[in-house]
């Protein structure tokens, strides 16, 4: 899979996961769904947008890469 496909499916993953879990957020407000929140999806979150800024940057490098190779067998 190339890192285009896999940033897709990782951006996928992780609005789905916000979705459902802001679905079961609607009917469990209490201490543990906040510490469940601030411990778990907000950091998981953060580190997940995190690696698709890195793989937006590899494919960045890839397609810079390929056209200089390219560019130097013309």
């Amino acid at each position: 899979m190339s890192v285009a496909g896999s940033k897709v499916k990782l951006s996928t993953a992780i609005r789905d996961l916000r979705i459902r879990w802001d679905q079961t957020r609607e009917g469990w407000k209490d201490a543990a769904s906040e510490s469940i929140e601030a411990d778990y999806i907000a950091p998981f979150e953060r580190e997940v947008r995190t690696a698709i800024k890195a793989m937006e940057t590899m494919t960045e490098v890839m397609i810079a890469i390929r056209k200089d190779c390219s560019e130097d067998h013309q």
